[in-house]
């Protein structure tokens, strides 16, 4: 999935739009959130799921504003 990092002024869909071009197979998802818990969801027995891209960061940064946000958090909360 290609879903948001920390897209603070840059237009986030542009972003989004920009990666699906490398990455045809790759559904787009703004929500970090809802990709990372369709992600969980959809993985079967002796997959591996990699979540990249905010790593220890518990905040996710939009405009000037820091969001509460961890990837851990929520993988923990839907497995």
């Amino acid at each position: 999935y290609i879903t948001d990092d920390n897209p603070r002024f840059e237009n986030a869909k542009l972003i989004r739009l920009q990666i699906a071009k490398s990455c045809k197979k790759a559904e787009i998802i703004s929500s970090r959130k809802k990709a990372i818990k369709k992600a969980l969801k959809l993985l079967k027995k002796n997959q591996i799921l990699l979540i990249a891209g905010k790593g220890h960061e518990n905040y996710q940064i939009v405009k000037n504003k820091y969001l509460k946000f961890s990837d851990y958090s929520v993988v923990k909360k839907f497995i």
